[in-house]
């Protein structure tokens, strides 16, 4: 889905039980060079290549891949399409990075999880997955990103800890957009808080959010939930309220 000249949506369909889960993935359009924002579940790198063959773009022109932080959903694809393209960009905040790079486990998926999420992947991308969720070197993560950092010319890099603490969102000025990663949850167009039952620190989430107030944005991508117009300032007051 195209939201402006150079901002794409995304939709990455994810069984869940016996449901479907939407994720909501951006894709940056800079001069030629594609930028994505997280990777999904692990194994859905292909599916992930259609979606910006859909945008009538190529996905050999992928250059960064910047991740709004650790979960599993956010990270899953990562190895293999590294292994696809493995001279990309690809960076997270430093707060995040031991625990992309298996340095210390991911925060919110437990070993027995781990195993289990590993026998669901074909056989030729277990070691690739589970590599990434144990090794320590070398690193998956090639650039780190801190507050106020720009990965990309006009895109700020917000440091938004309470879902994680390596959690970024990141604001587009010329389009006066938020891609606030699991910071925000929409619903219907709605915009609400994080989810609780997956935020280890409710309270520093909701801190994060007051610091986001600084940024003027018509619009919010969320991860969960998608796209949400209007005054997003006013929503997040409302939130915070």
């Amino acid at each position: 889905m195209k939201l402006t000249e150079t901002m794409h949506v995304l939709e990455l369909s994810v069984p869940r039980g016996t449901d479907t889960t939407i994720l909501h993935l951006t894709l940056m359009n800079d001069g030629g060079r594609l930028i994505l924002f997280d990777t999904g579940m692990p194994g859905y790198e292909e599916d992930i290549y259609e979606l910006i063959r859909k945008e009538n773009l190529n996905p050999d022109h992928l250059d960064t891949i910047i991740l709004t932080h650790q979960d599993i959903d956010h990270i899953g694809s990562l190895p293999e399409i590294l292994h696809d393209y493995p001279d990309l960009r690809v960076l997270v905040h430093s707060a995040d990075k031991p625990y992309v790079d298996g340095e210390e486990p991911l925060i919110k998926l437990s070993s027995n999880a781990k195993a289990n999420l590993i026998d669901t992947l074909p056989e030729e991308k277990r070691d690739r997955v589970g590599y990434m969720l144990d090794k320590t070197e070398p690193s998956l993560i090639n650039e780190t990103m801190e507050e106020g950092n720009e990965p990309v010319e006009g895109l700020t890099a917000v440091h938004t800890p309470g879902h994680a603490p390596g959690h970024i969102s990141l604001y587009h000025e010329n389009s006066h957009t938020l891609i606030a990663g699991d910071a925000l949850t929409a619903e219907n167009g709605e915009l609400f808080g994080p989810r609780a039952e997956v935020t280890p620190d409710m309270e520093q989430a909701h801190h994060s959010l007051e610091k986001l107030l600084e940024f003027d944005m018509t619009t919010a991508v969320c991860y969960h939930g998608g796209i949400v117009h209007g005054d997003i300032n006013q929503k997040i007051r409302e939130i915070l309220s």
